[in-house]
């Protein structure tokens, strides 16, 4: 069963590791913009890495991104990251090098979001919240 009363109000999302997320509502285009956005940016980054692969440039460490899973996993991280940034007004429990509260931008969002455990709770936490 659902309910059909979405939230219209920010609302505090709790992810692991005590860190508390404050988040407007989530609306389909929102989310979906967010994937499109990610594979986008996936399928664009692969065929740089191709590119410069082609010239001659040392790309030792980095993914092979003519991998499908790998490609996926990058398009994963990258809606994570968007999605993030789209919602995430304000934060508690995240912290910068310097071990004092860190400011919501968007750098820190991509960085929190990289972080594999943040990206699942927020990606898959998100979506159902009502």
């Amino acid at each position: 069963m659902i309910r059909l009363s979405l939230p219209k109000e920010p609302y505090w999302l709790d992810l692991p590791h005590g860190v508390k997320v404050f988040v407007r509502p989530l609306t389909t285009a929102v989310y979906e913009a967010a994937r499109a956005r990610g594979w986008r940016m996936a399928r664009a980054i692969a065929a740089e890495h191709a590119d410069l692969k082609a010239a001659g440039a040392d790309i030792t460490g980095l993914p092979d991104l003519s991998d499908e899973d790998a490609l996926a996993g990058l398009s994963q991280m990258l809606f994570a990251q968007g999605l993030a940034r789209s919602a995430i007004t304000k934060w508690e429990g995240v912290l910068d090098e310097a071990d004092q509260p860190a400011e919501v931008t968007d750098t820190a969002i991509a960085e929190l979001m990289q972080l594999p455990r943040m990206a699942e709770a927020c990606s898959a936490t998100m979506p159902r919240r009502r």
